[in-house]
């Protein structure tokens, strides 16, 4: 299996710790083990120790939506689909699929922060890219790490939409562990950036909050 990017790894060593990296290298295991059918119940024990609304309070099969319109599905439908492509369709071949759904919620949910703040200006929060709701989050009111995360966050999302590989050492732009540390990443700093909203937030998702199996 080719190495996790640069990206990857910054976050990796910034974001996790000891126990965590240990059960990430069984899950690695796992899949290169057995690449077909491989189990990864303990990524969403991980997931679950995180908190807030995460892809393991939702079931796998996308098809069961239990968040149908509104912020909610603006904001956590796409984890549901990056565990689709985790766990339903196989990791291997769908780890940039997964990346870019990721990468999706945490768009939302950034706009929906920045909403929060009123730090929108001119432009409408809905028309920003992730980059841009990055830029507009106030400074002031988040942990400096999240915001330096962040970056590593977006070099890595940004290539899932437009980076094509060119290394000939390299089978793939993106391995299985980039997309799942990519997940677990963005969860951590999401459910840490959402601390002051997340109340508000759940209470605009009140009628549908109890379909989710949440801490």
């Amino acid at each position: 299996m080719d190495p996790i990017l640069l990206d990857t790894y910054q976050l990796l060593n910034n974001l996790f710790d000891e126990d965590e990296i240990a059960v990430l290298k069984e899950i690695e295991d796992e899949i290169t083990s057995n690449p077909v059918h491989y189990v990864i119940d303990k990524l969403w024990g991980l997931d679950r120790n995180i908190g807030g609304i995460g892809a393991y309070s939702m079931p796998a099969n996308p098809v069961r939506n239990p968040l149908p319109r509104g912020i909610g599905r603006t904001i956590y439908r796409p984890l549901q689909y990056a565990r689709a492509n985790i766990e339903i369709n196989n990791i291997n071949d769908h780890s940039r699929y997964a990346i870019q759904n990721v990468g999706l919620h945490l768009e939302g949910l950034v706009k929906y922060i920045v909403k929060k703040e009123r730090m929108i200006g001119i432009m409408p929060s809905s028309k920003m890219t992730l980059g841009q709701a990055i830029n507009k989050l106030h400074t002031k009111n988040h942990d400096e790490r999240n915001l330096t995360n962040l970056k590593y966050i977006l070099g890595i999302y940004n290539m899932s939409k437009h980076g094509v590989n060119n290394d000939e050492n390299r089978q793939r732009t993106f391995t299985p562990m980039d997309a799942i540390i990519f997940y677990l990443s963005s969860r951590k700093i999401g459910n840490s950036l959402l601390t002051n909203y997340r109340e508000d937030l759940y209470m605009e998702i009140e009628n549908y909050i109890d379909r989710l199996d949440i801490n």
